[in-house]
């Protein structure tokens, strides 16, 4: 069967050559937007279908499904037993079972299934495919949304002049992102905490337990948002000196860093959870795909230097924040696990604009990022016209909000029932994907040969992970 995900991309890119060959833009991407809907309906169609079936439901039903619903392994057939309406009856009489094809006059509040409490082989591949079909879709947004920075930013610096510095930026849609979560977070938290994953510990007040929840959050979500603001930084000053399509390929080496240490960590805390080669092929494929896409300008990689160790160390750490969000991710719920990260980074991001002022301040130190600080909180904000203004605020609302905001809950949504750490960031490896997508859709921008094949490499190990059957050690079940 073929991916649904892969129809997506072979429909932007068939536009793309469209476009390319024959027709005009606007007449490509309506066909591009035609096809992509058209796909989303059928399986939206096919999900309910699915869904609002019973498992026990024709085979062909089950099988001409879309990649989002994954056939259920046969199992053993539910049995009905009748429970006699008389309450006085012995406990100890046995129960008479219905034949197969016997229909009983029973009225349903006196069916029940046997082994009540042990659901059958379907019934449990039921709830792994439907859970599993939920985080996917969580992360597979994730990249679409991160595919909408790189035009963000370039409609901010379009017209900037002076230009926004990098650590301003982040650090105002940081703020708005923590701001609107905990407004959120506030909006929907519920005050006697019965949907929250409170301890009820024997001897335990409610209010200490929450207590402890509260600093045990706050402590993960301080850890997450370390990982990123580290990594964030290390990248910057790495991008210094490195160019973009090589920093790019360097920062995506977390597709083969990620399953390397998943599998160390494993091993030396005696798990079982281990990568299976289907895993390890995608992992390949997409690295495989990522360098092509990264390599189009030509140039390879070439040597090693200060920058390249830096990017490098950046994705250590970025490798590092997808094992343990996978890891602290089903403790919390998701809402408040972003909310307390959101709200450590915008801290962190506004200490790391604090400091580079002051640095730039002394004026002996030449350190650029602390100059362009300095001069822009002191001189540069002063010539900031009003068509500047609005495009800054337009930038920072749309990267706090979405890009920002709705990244960190995503993440910790989807990775809270989607367990492999692997998985997760072999999904967030298609943002590459997804940027070409958008820039062409926006601003015209073409993938040569090289472009496209590299695309074709990740959204195929991107299938991979995706249309993956189902089972325990995929999936985690939490309480929501």
């Amino acid at each position: 069967k073929i991916s649904g995900i892969l129809q997506c991309f072979s429909s932007i890119f068939l536009a793309m050559l469209i476009h390319r060959y024959y027709v005009a833009r606007p007449v490509a991407i309506l066909f591009a937007c035609t096809i992509f809907f058209a796909i989303v309906n059928r399986s939206t169609a096919l999900r309910i279908n699915y869904l609002t079936t019973s498992p026990l439901s024709s085979r062909i039903r089950r099988n001409n499904c879309f990649f989002l619903c994954c056939r259920l392994p046969r199992g053993r057939p539910l049995s009905v037993s009748r429970r006699p309406p008389d309450s006085n009856a012995s406990s100890s009489s046995p129960k008479t079972l219905a034949s197969p094809n016997t229909v009983v006059p029973t009225p349903s509040k006196f069916l029940e299934l046997e082994d009540v409490g042990a659901p059958s082989d379907r019934e449990e591949a039921a709830v792994l495919t439907a859970d599993r079909t939920r985080g996917l879709l969580i992360l597979l947004s994730v990249p679409v949304v991160w595919g909408t920075y790189a035009p963000a930013v370039r409609y901010l610096y379009a017209v900037s002049d002076p230009p926004l510095p990098g650590l301003i930026f982040s650090a105002a849609y940081y703020s708005l992102a923590s701001a609107t979560l905990s407004i959120v977070a506030a909006t929907f938290s519920n005050i006697d905490d019965s949907s929250r994953n409170v301890p009820n510990r024997e001897g335990t007040s409610k209010e200490i337990a929450a207590a402890e929840e509260k600093d045990t959050l706050r402590r993960d979500g301080s850890e997450l948002g370390a990982y990123l603001t580290f990594a964030n930084a290390l990248q910057v000053l790495g991008l210094m000196t490195v160019d973009g399509d090589r920093a790019a390929f360097l920062v995506q080496t977390t597709t083969v860093m990620v399953p390397i240490l998943f599998g160390l960590s494993n091993l030396a805390t005696k798990k079982k959870m281990n990568v299976d080669g289907r895993t390890w092929s995608a992992c390949g494929v997409a690295t495989a795909g990522v360098y092509i896409i990264s390599s189009g300008g030509g140039g390879g990689l070439g040597g090693i230097g200060t920058g390249d160790i830096l990017i490098l160390g950046a994705a250590v750490i970025y490798s590092l924040h997808v094992l343990r969000l996978s890891a602290l991710a089903p403790r919390h719920d998701a809402l408040d696990l972003a909310e307390a990260k959101a709200a450590f980074e915008a801290k962190a991001s506004i200490a790391i604009v604090i400091g580079m002022y002051l640095v730039g301040s002394m004026g002996s130190i030449d350190f650029s990022p602390a100059q362009d600080v300095y001069f822009y909180m002191t001189e540069g904000y002063k010539s900031i016209s009003t068509e500047t203004l609005g495009r800054m605020a337009a930038t920072v609302a749309w990267t706090g909000w979405v890009t920002c905001a709705y990244t960190i809950y995503a993440q910790s949504a989807g990775q809270r029932v989607v367990k492999s750490p692997v998985t997760a960031n072999l999904i967030y490896s298609s943002q590459p994907l997804w940027s070409a997508a958008l820039g062409y859709l926006l601003n015209g921008e073409m993938l040569d040969g090289r472009g496209c094949a590299g695309a074709a490499l990740v959204g195929l190990a991107v299938a991979m992970v995706t249309l993956k059957r189902p089972n325990e050690s995929d999936v985690a079940t939490v309480e929501n």
